[in-house]
């Protein structure tokens, strides 16, 4: 059988690349009940213009993060938006990790990837404004 995700990342890469137009600073985050538990993260991220996707992590390591693989999460997260979302790509780009807020309970690697994917909405939102 064909490995399909091989064959739909070499169709991305192929593409060409968007950047975003300016500097944006943005609050990614994960609140909601889903029955016994409640996951939440968040995570505040400056995205900037860039030759080529670039993570710079500013966030303090702790033990408790370790555990949720940040920033792994996160990025998966937020590159499943930016990807997708338009005719190209937006990978030439500078993402800046600078703080995370976690729950030490409550907090798992589901809700930092979905922190990462509102992030990544919130991004395409405020391109869509400039």
């Amino acid at each position: 059988m064909k490995d399909y995700v091989q064959i739909w990342f070499e169709h991305l890469r192929g593409r060409r690349q968007a950047s975003i137009p300016a500097r944006i600073e943005i609050l990614g985050e994960y609140n909601k009940h889903t029955g016994p538990a409640w996951p939440r993260a968040a995570v505040r991220l400056v995205v900037e213009p860039a030759e080529a996707f670039e993570v710079v992590d500013e966030v303090e390591k702790t033990d408790d993060l370790e555990q949720f693989a940040h920033p792994d999460y996160v990025m998966i997260g937020l590159l499943s938006m930016l990807m997708t979302a338009s005719s190209m790509p937006i990978l030439k780009i500078r993402v800046t990790l600078k703080e995370v807020k976690i729950d030490p309970i409550e907090t798992t690697r589901m809700a930092f990837e979905m922190a990462g994917r509102d992030a990544g909405r919130k991004i395409l939102a405020a391109m869509k404004q400039s």
